[in-house]
């Protein structure tokens, strides 16, 4: 299962859920990592109302139109019944992003990359194909593409994680290799739990600013600060967040290091539309330019200035 992508392995669970059958089935934000044609296949399954079925949810999108009986919003800790019409529109209320033109412009390109791994679980081969894509300094591009797709595959390919069969990855025209890749681009993985390991949030943005140069007083300043802009406390214990605060954090870490890129992987997943334009915001401020991969078409394109798709295991 350490091959799947984050929605196949949604797509696991929910199997193992329909095998077991319960009377109940509480869904954890379940839509956010599945694609178009699997988001349809869970709303057409909770519709039927053959069992009892509670979807927690961090932000309304169209696949929960018309589907509930009855909704329920927290209003400052309070549980208290809605009714779908007087929700807000939270992504059409979106601000615009001002983008911050970064004095040294930068481009990263990826040409002719073929890339090749076999599945142990199926003996099946994954073949991904990139023949150009290109992301510029202070641009935002967003990658779409189905469950188990490639996006992921891709990514990790990009930072460095893996190397290509053939093919080669460019910063400002000139070819790079994996380790000068990892410095210069910083991966949000889909699940921040990969990335987290610390004690403390404290300890988790701290590690990060051990690599820089800088003096303890600077050090302890960029903390506080970087903590009230994420609404993050210090002293919380990182592995006892919840979901999207985790992602929040991560998010924080990288703003600390800051990257010439950011490849933001179901950045929405967990997080309420606001949440998630105000990290892309933060990030953009710096002038750094951000890939983002998400199953929201919408939401993706709301901030997007191109978008790249992976269809039959080709990036175009």
């Amino acid at each position: 299962t350490f091959q799947l992508s984050g929605g196949e392995t949604r797509r696991l669970m929910l199997s193992v859920n329909e095998a077991i059958n319960p009377e109940l089935t509480i869904y954890d934000e379940s839509f956010d990592d599945l694609d178009i044609f699997y988001r349809g296949k869970l709303r057409d399954k909770i519709a039927k109302r053959e069992t009892s079925s509670v979807v927690l949810a961090s932000h309304f999108t169209k696949w929960y139109k018309g589907l509930f009986d009855r909704i329920y919003k927290f209003e400052k800790g309070t549980l208290v019944e809605t009714r779908e019409a007087d929700l807000p529109k939270e992504l059409e209320s979106l601000s615009p992003l001002i983008i911050k033109e970064s004095p040294n412009k930068s481009v990263f390109e990826a040409k002719e990359i073929k890339y090749s791994q076999k599945r142990k679980s199926t003996g099946s081969v994954f073949n991904l194909s990139v023949p150009s894509f290109s992301i510029e300094s202070g641009e935002i591009v967003a990658l779409v593409g189905l469950n188990g797709s490639g996006k992921s595959t891709f990514s990790r390919l990009a930072v460095g994680l893996e190397e290509p069969l053939s093919g080669q990855f460019y910063l400002e025209g000139k070819a790079i290799n994996g380790k000068i890749r990892k410095r210069n681009i910083g991966y949000f993985y889909q699940n921040p739990d990969f990335q987290i390991f610390l004690p403390t949030v404290k300890d988790e943005l701290s590690y990060g600013l051990s690599f820089l140069k800088l003096s303890e007083e600077k050090k302890e300043s960029l903390l506080e600060e970087t903590a009230k802009l994420f609404n993050l406390k210090l002293t919380d214990t990182a592995t006892l967040l919840s979901y999207g605060k985790r992602k929040t954090l991560q998010a924080a870490i990288y703003y600390l290091l800051n990257r010439k890129f950011y490849i933001l992987d179901e950045i929405d997943s967990a997080l309420s539309y606001t949440e998630a334009r105000n990290i892309i915001s933060l990030l953009s401020q710096k002038g750094a330019g951000i890939l983002l991969i998400s199953h929201d078409r919408e939401f993706a394109t709301t901030f997007a200035s191109k978008v790249y798709k992976i269809e039959n295991g080709v990036l175009r």
